[in-house]
């Protein structure tokens, strides 16, 4: 698949982080982050690997490298992996910490299926599997959107897994209580204005004239009845 018919097939499924792929665009040639080797993906060849560091972000997904270097964006390392005529788009991004992985991860996601035994916090999606570990936050495409290839592309997500040895977010006490166990796949950390712009628009004039936050924010739903609520980050803090 050229450029061109990336560009296509990203802006024609909205869940899909946006993102103008050139498969031949240089970049840096060393990473701390956990690459996929040759030897992880037996059969597949990995066609490119290249990193995008702090604001070359924007040569990559334009607007979008906003709310990543709002929230503490380091390093985004892509890998594209062939096998035959199927493809998989590998995208790794190294935050500064496991809330801001956490964070992005918890505002691209929409409707998810999630995988027995695999991260605590993932979303898979017919052409995409995201998920969180650490201050990795990664996003694995496929172009087919076919069983077999999202198998294909959770072999792939757990190998990366298997190679972040960080512990995952230090997520609030009061969330992982049995009262909002049947909601806590909703929580959203915001960090800064777009944050909340992307987990809870509703809020956004509350916050007007203020910088350098960061907030859990958790929708619960029983019924009909539905209520969001917020505990600032690193503050014992009530909710809100």
């Amino acid at each position: 698949m050229n450029a061109f018919l990336k560009k296509i097939f990203y802006r024609s499924f909205p869940f899909l982080l946006m993102a103008s792929v050139s498969l031949h665009a240089e970049g840096k040639t060393t990473s701390s982050t956990p690459l996929l080797h040759v030897k992880d993906v037996p059969g597949w060849i990995i066609a490119e690997t290249r990193h995008i560091a702090g604001k070359e972000l924007y040569g990559y997904i334009d607007g979008g490298a906003e709310i990543y270097l709002e929230y503490g964006f380091e390093e985004l390392t892509v890998q594209q992996l062939q096998q035959g005529e199927q493809e998989l788009l590998v995208e790794i991004y190294r935050m500064k910490d496991a809330e801001a992985a956490f964070g992005i991860f918890s505002v691209s996601h929409r409707k998810c299926s999630f995988v027995e035994n695999f991260t605590r916090y993932h979303c898979d999606s017919p052409y995409q599997l995201l998920f969180v570990k650490g201050a990795y936050f990664v996003a694995i495409t496929n172009y087919q959107g076919i069983e077999e290839a999202r198998e294909k592309a959770l072999a792939v997500a757990r190998k990366i897994s298997d190679k972040i040895k960080q512990p995952d977010v230090n997520i609030p006490v009061i969330f992982q209580s049995g009262e909002f166990q049947p909601d806590v796949k909703r929580l959203k950390f915001c960090r800064g204005i777009l944050g909340i712009q992307n987990a809870i628009p509703e809020w956004r004039k509350l916050f007007d004239g203020f910088t350098g936050f960061s907030v859990f924010v958790l929708k619960i739903e029983r019924g009909e009845q539905w209520a969001n609520i917020g505990l600032e980050s690193g503050k014992p803090g009530n909710l809100c």
